[in-house]
This record gives C-alpha cells, structure tokens and sequence, in this order.
C-alpha cells in the first residue's frame, strides 16, 4: 500500500486503473499488487484511509524509476499480458 497524507491532513491511498496508469504515474519500478472493487474496500476499512486517489500522479522526487526494465516489479502475473 502507497499511502499519502495530504496538505489538509487526509490520508490518501494511491490507486490505479490499470498497469499502464500505475507506470506513467509512478514510474517502472513502483510494486504492485491487484485487488478489486471489494479488496479496496476491505484495504480502507483496515487502515485510517480518507480518500483513494485514482490515478495520481506521484511527485517526481517519489517515482521509482528503474533504468533496465519497463516493466514495475510484483510477486503477480498481469492478468492482461
């Protein structure tokens, strides 16, 4: 979980819409993992989230950037590959 406390103080929760989101928005080196609309739930229901931020862009100083793959690593298969 990438969890982001916001200028107000909310607590935020990074997710992405699709692997390609994930890379462009926090670089190919960001872990990832894959839940559906009930694991996020489940996620927010057991931490202090506020908010889910879809598809944020992460500060470039916070993107994981890795030069010899384009590829963000994970212990899970891409279900679209």
């Amino acid at each position: 979980m990438d969890l982001r406390i916001l200028p107000d103080g909310r607590v935020g929760l990074a997710a992405f819409t699709s692997l390609t989101s994930l890379v462009h928005n926090c670089g190919n080196g960001q872990p990832w993992g894959l839940v559906d609309e009930r694991g996020l739930a489940e996620i927010r229901a057991s931490a202090e989230i506020d908010v889910v931020l879809l598809d944020a862009p992460l500060p470039s100083l916070d993107r994981r950037i890795r030069a010899e793959s384009s590829t963000p690593d994970t212990y899970m298969t891409d279900p679209l590959r």
